[in-house]
């Protein structure tokens, strides 16, 4: 069971990070100052990634971890195959 939870959770910090940077990128050309807004987004996103790693590390159990892990690459890939395509990413 806690290697489901590990999935579900790297999936979840997977949108929320790779989310955060598709924004991040999508609002640089408007930004005042890009360089401020792309430290502290990286700042955040990285917070919030170790913050939520750290949460499934909690379960205590490696193989939970290692799913975690799987889950959030995974979701780059969808991330990614989104915006190829040219679709409008579903949290926007």
């Amino acid at each position: 069971m806690p290697v489901i939870f590990g999935v579900a959770g790297g999936l979840a910090v997977g949108l929320v990070y790779f989310g955060a940077l598709w924004a991040t990128v999508r609002r640089i050309p408007d930004a005042r100052s890009p360089g401020s807004l792309l430290l502290v987004s990286y700042v955040a996103r990285l917070a919030l990634a170790a913050a939520g790693f750290y949460g499934i590390l909690r379960l205590g159990e490696l193989p939970a971890l290692l799913a975690a892990l799987l889950g959030f690459v995974t979701m780059r890939y969808v991330v990614m195959r989104q915006i190829r395509a040219g679709m409008e990413a579903p949290w926007s």
